[in-house]
């Protein structure tokens, strides 16, 4: 950081105003404290380099990226709206370049959709995984990881919907994409069995919910001692079912309807998803009730994570 710095002081010298040095320099400093975790900073340093690059008319791509930036770190911030202002930036900046049939113009409704599930916005999330989607299975450059993971938010977000047999259907594509790319014993594959066993358990198919689950589970037993607390959580998905099926179906009926509130969905659920980081070859699970979702960053990065990379 330091030496950023002194190259910025030193820029400024020599190039005073905006420049593509110094707004380069402001947006590796933001890098920097974003890796920090110090996310003030890091929109300190995004905000000055994106007036910059407007200022000199820049490139579309260099400005998509300072917007994309800003929208990493109010996503970090859990500051969703003025995430999803600068998403909504980002894809602006893309359609005026790209067709609507471009990976980059994919990956912004991606993420878009992420932010709408987050603000509760379920309907706009998947028009947004559905764009993304559709992209995704017709462009040639796409990779198969990247589809895998459209059809993953496609499923939870049909899934509040309570849209279940459409998420099951969805999360089944993910996962023979994924036994495709990474065989049967991946914690991917573990992901998407918890899932299936999620949503065939909203389904009331209690059998065929716990089987998911046992493979879930035989397959993070078979990973590493690191999932130790991820197999407790499918264990606990599990005794869901267990407590369901020991008693009569009336008794199930009575129970589910005494439990209902105004989400269709009446259980917490613990669902696995993955983040890549680049600094670690270890895959990194993160367990949240409602999902949590990594951004990645845009060519060339806003912190630890990246964007072409196994969660989209």
């Amino acid at each position: 950081l330091p030496l950023y710095q002194k190259s910025l002081e030193i820029v400024k010298n020599l190039i005073p105003g905006s420049s593509t040095e110094a707004a380069r320099l402001h947006h590796d400093i933001g890098i920097i404290y974003s890796l920090q975790g110090k996310h003030d900073q890091a929109l300190e340093m995004y905000k000055i380099a994106l007036g910059m690059n407007i200022s000199m008319n820049d490139d579309s791509d260099t400005i998509a990226k300072s917007y994309w930036c800003l929208a990493v770190t109010f996503y970090r911030q859990s500051k969703y709206q003025e995430s999803l202002k600068m998403h909504e930036n980002v894809l602006e900046v893309l359609l005026q370049k790209y067709e609507d049939s471009n990976r980059l113009v994919a990956r912004s409704y991606y993420h878009l959709g992420l932010v709408h599930y987050k603000l509760i916005n379920y309907p706009k999330a998947l028009e947004m995984h559905e764009k993304a989607l559709k992209i995704r299975t017709n462009i040639k450059e796409c990779n198969l990881r990247d589809i895998a993971s459209s059809y993953e938010k496609l499923a939870l977000t049909l899934d509040q919907l309570c849209r279940y047999q459409e998420a099951i259907d969805a999360s089944t594509e993910a996962l023979n994409i994924n036994m495709k790319l990474y065989g049967p014993n991946h914690i991917y594959i573990a992901r998407n069995y918890n899932d299936l066993g999620i949503f065939n358990r909203h389904l009331s198919s209690y059998h065929e919910s716990r089987s998911m689950y046992e493979k879930a589970i035989n397959i993070l037993t078979d990973l590493s001692e690191e999932y130790t607390g991820l197999i407790a959580s499918v264990r606990d998905n599990m005794a869901k079912i267990d407590s369901m099926t020991r008693i009569s179906t009336t008794s199930v009926q009575d129970i589910v309807a005494e439990n209902e509130n105004s989400s269709c969905r009446n259980f917490t659920d613990d669902i696995l998803d993955v983040t890549d980081e680049p600094n670690n070859e270890a895959h990194q699970i993160v367990i949240d009730s409602q999902a949590t979702y990594t951004y990645m960053s845009m060519q060339g990065g806003c912190g630890t994570e990246k964007l072409d990379g196994a969660n989209g």
